[in-house]
């Protein structure tokens, strides 16, 4: 007894070199302790949303593989959107775990460095998400503007460079919260502002685009020849924006909290209620790449029948 409570006392000295955040959960350890319980319980659940994320991703990625009714820039971006929510359930969110794990067993050391890591991932990978996202949004937009002359326009090796210099940007904007804490949450505000209105404009536009079209047809009568505009085509295209429109609401609904509480908590610096709520906004988060996987099952039919295929053919083979 006499030797932990020792320990406790030297833990202030081993947390001089450390980041202010980690003596800041060290006073919530101290002065409150159903924060532990509040440890114990989001380690918990984030294990199973780690691994439902990670196994439901590889098989909207193999589905998304065998599914070709997609252009195929349009199922490039869809799999780069797998992949970064991929890499959430395989690499951000199991160091999130291992960061809360180690923040019970009063590693400090090893729970700032798991921070900065889990932090910079996160900031990637999840910058990638929102990009993608609204490069998804500008894509079905062209398509709908575009037509016949969308397929020479927007090409596999054009989205391929536009997501490769994303990628460098996002994570030099990562980097910078390593660095300056209050430049990264600014320029993530930037982001986050410029996605939401790009979005916005395009959902509008495609919406009065799609009611004019259907307002013409109903007052002509007349059978449409044009590619995009067969019936068929047309109601697989609303589909796959209704789809998208799904995924960026989820997106919003798991991000508002957190970012609320990172407002609030910049204005009161000292509380460490909100750091209590920010573990928790931070897992809410960390459930957008679960429930992606979960939205395309629901919203697309194709992908559906795929990932049903493949489950049945996986547990025949294990019977």
């Amino acid at each position: 007894m006499e030797n932990f409570t020792n320990t406790e006392r030297n833990e202030p000295s081993q947390l001089d070199h450390t980041k202010t955040r980690c003596l800041r959960v060290y006073q919530m350890m101290a002065s409150n302790t159903n924060f532990k319980v509040t440890l114990v319980a989001l380690s918990v659940a984030n294990i199973p949303l780690s691994i439902t994320a990670s196994l439901g991703n590889i098989l909207i990625l193999i589905a998304l593989r065998k599914e070709c009714s997609l252009h195929p820039s349009s199922r490039f971006l869809f799999r780069c959107l797998a992949l970064s929510d991929l890499f959430v359930g395989l690499v951000s969110q199991p160091a999130f775990v291992i960061y809360l794990l180690s923040l019970l067993k009063r590693r400090w050391n090893l729970a700032c460095f798991i921070e900065a890591f889990e932090h910079v991932a996160g900031a990637v990978l999840i910058g990638l998400s929102l990009c993608i996202l609204t490069a998804i949004t500008i894509d079905r937009l062209l398509a709908l503007l575009l037509r016949l002359r969308y397929r020479t326009v927007v090409t596999v090796a054009r989205v391929r460079k536009l997501i490769v210099l994303v990628l460098v940007l996002v994570i030099a904007v990562a980097l910078t919260s390593l660095w300056k804490e209050k430049l990264f949450f600014a320029l993530i505000f930037v982001f986050v502002f410029l996605s939401g209105i790009i979005s916005t404009f395009c959902y509008l536009k495609m919406f009065v685009t799609l009611r004019r079209q259907c307002k013409i047809q109903d007052e002509l009568h007349q059978q449409i020849s044009q590619e995009m505009n067969s019936p068929l085509k047309m109601r697989r295209f609303r589909k796959t924006v209704t789809s998208v429109l799904w995924v960026h609401c989820a997106l919003i609904l798991c991000f508002f909290p957190f970012t609320v509480n990172k407002a609030v908590s910049s204005i009161f610096k000292n509380s460490t209620y909100h750091l209590h709520v920010e573990l928790w906004t931070i897992t809410l988060v960390y459930c957008n790449s679960f429930l992606n996987p979960v939205i395309y099952c629901w919203r697309i039919p194709k992908i559906r029948e795929v990932i049903t295929e493949t489950l049945i053919s996986a547990f025949r083979h294990q019977v």
